[in-house]
């Protein structure tokens, strides 16, 4: 069990900490401005569609293409795949293609496959994610993600960067009923670790994470300002609030 302490605020006996993980532990930016510009691409290739609608499709699932960056609503990194997805078939609909959710789904799936071989390229951790990581588990704290990712993707991006093993589990959006900012990922994690909610810190970048966290009941969420939250954003749900996680102190008991 250790002390935290974030945004000089004292957060006392904590035995299990709950990591979002795009934005908190890896570039956000990074990794799925890399992927949807393969899934959009792909679209494109399938329905002979020009770049113009290459960058419509990668606007509407959640990049905004003149900063190459995520948008701070998403949907992608926020909300679950199937959303994302219906954003493409949505968007291909209004262009007069319909049906076209298989292929959507084949190249969803294709991507995720041709993707592995560049994860080292888009996967890159925050500082200080592994450093957090590790003092935690000396000071004898559980750790946990909680991403609105898929289980599987969860699992590859950690193993790249050498940091599986670092978590006593891992839950995606894919295993729960009800994504972000339902509480049922951290249900989940506290039901198979039998965890105390009382004892447990949700940490994210984005409003979702600490609505999760609030909505689950947890000691304490606390809001980083590396991914896509701004400090109001995130300020207005937590007293809780840091540029990243390097920036939350540890004291070991």
């Amino acid at each position: 069990m250790v002390d935290l302490v974030a945004a000089g605020r004292l957060i006392p006996s904590v035995s299990l900490v709950i990591f979002d993980r795009d934005g908190t532990l890896i570039d956000i930016h990074r990794y799925w401005t890399g992927m949807l510009e393969m899934r959009s691409a792909g679209i494109c290739r399938r329905f002979g569609l020009d770049d113009k609608a290459r960058d419509g499709l990668s606007e509407i699932m959640g990049i905004d293409v003149r900063k190459n960056k995520i948008k701070s609503g998403g949907p992608v990194g926020i909300k679950k795949r199937d959303v994302v997805m219906q954003a493409a078939i949505d968007y291909l609909a209004g262009r007069g293609i319909t049906n076209s959710d298989d292929v959507c789904a084949d190249i969803f799936r294709d991507v995720d496959e041709r993707s592995e071989s560049r994860l080292l390229e888009l996967v890159v951790p925050l500082p200080g994610a592994k450093k957090i990581v590790a003092d935690l588990r000396a000071g004898g704290c559980r750790c946990a993600i909680a991403t609105s990712d898929m289980k599987k993707r969860a699992l590859l991006t950690m193993d790249v960067i050498g940091m599986t093993d670092a978590f006593d589990m891992m839950v995606g959006a894919d295993e729960v009923a009800r994504p972000k900012p339902a509480p049922d990922m951290i249900h989940r994690i506290i039901g198979r670790l039998h965890a105390d909610l009382l004892e447990t810190v949700m940490v994210g970048d984005a409003s979702v994470d600490i609505e999760m966290g609030i909505n689950a009941g947890v000691k304490a969420s606390i809001g980083v300002c590396s991914g896509l939250g701004s400090h109001a954003s995130l300020a207005s749900l937590t007293n809780y609030v840091v540029g990243g996680i390097a920036d939350i102190e540890i004291k070991t008991r």
